[in-house]
């Protein structure tokens, strides 16, 4: 079964549909982001990814979902970030397509979450989310997966955006999903700062 589960159909179709969304992204490091559009779970209205940076202060983008166990794991180190820079910096969370979902390639022992086959379903998951980590704005991708497209960002990625520049791409996840290294790019910021 765990033999399966790591080298069957599915994982094959995941990882091959992972590295094409990666090698199509639209954004490039040093250049214009994409202003995603966007639904915010806090009226479930329109809006656009740049409406939360502000000023000239970097804003940490985090792309994921709840069936990922390595973004839920490393979801109280974005938090304890979050504390850490709050003073220098933005950051929000995108909620995007399910990278294990229920009724694909999904992981025991992970959250039920079949794919969503509606942006009320990709919010009502978001929501859950946010519930358990309100620290920062959840934010929704469309279903058109408009800022998974952009940026790349299936199963999980990491960006930091500043003067609407893309001024830190992280790597694919799940081996390129590295908190230190914006860690390290937000003390160096900091620093210059003052």
């Amino acid at each position: 079964m765990y033999w399966k589960l790591l080298f069957g159909k599915e994982m094959l179709e995941n990882v091959w549909r992972s590295i094409l969304v990666d090698m199509n992204k639209k954004v490039k490091l040093d250049n214009k982001a994409f202003n995603s559009p966007l639904v915010s779970l806090s009226d479930e209205g329109f809006c656009r990814l740049l409406d939360f940076a502000k000023g000239d202060r970097p804003l940490v983008v985090n792309f994921g979902s709840s069936t990922c166990p390595i973004f839920m794991k490393k979801m109280l180190e974005y938090e304890k970030m979050i504390v850490q820079f709050k003073d220098v910096a933005d950051f929000v969370i995108v909620y995007i397509e399910e990278a294990h979902p229920s009724d694909g390639w999904a992981f025991d022992e992970n959250n039920n979450i079949p794919t969503h086959s509606s942006q009320t379903e990709r919010c009502v998951a978001a929501r859950q989310l946010s519930s358990q980590n309100a620290i920062c704005p959840v934010l929704v991708d469309s279903m058109l997966n408009a800022a998974n497209v952009a940026y790349g960002a299936l199963p999980i990625r990491l960006y930091i955006i500043r003067n609407n520049h893309v001024v830190y791409q992280g790597g694919a996840g799940p081996m390129g999903y590295c908190m230190d290294d914006v860690i390290n790019w937000l003390s160096a910021y900091t620093c210059q700062k003052h």
